[in-house]
């Protein structure tokens, strides 16, 4: 495979990694483990150890979406929908 092949895998693998921890289906410690696994092919997460791996979260980080989500005032006159 092709030093861009091999960049092109790391990136779509690594956003499919990050989207599933956003999405609540995958925990650090399953992407830890898959991204040290996927190391031969992308070149990534080969210095990933077994240590880091049982270290890490088991349960799902909270969605980036909560986290960064911005603080919403209430108030004011609400749009009526009617003409």
């Amino acid at each position: 495979m092709s030093d861009m092949d091999k960049s092109t895998v790391a990136v779509n693998m690594i956003n499919a990694l990050n989207a599933a921890q956003d999405g609540g289906m995958l925990s650090v410690k399953a992407a830890m483990f898959s991204l040290r696994d996927l190391s031969d092919v992308i070149s990534i997460g080969s210095t990933i150890t077994d240590d880091d791996i049982n270290h890490a979260e088991d349960e799902a980080p909270p969605r980036l979406s909560a986290v960064h989500a911005p603080t919403v005032k209430t108030g004011g006159n609400p749009v009526s929908n009617e003409p």
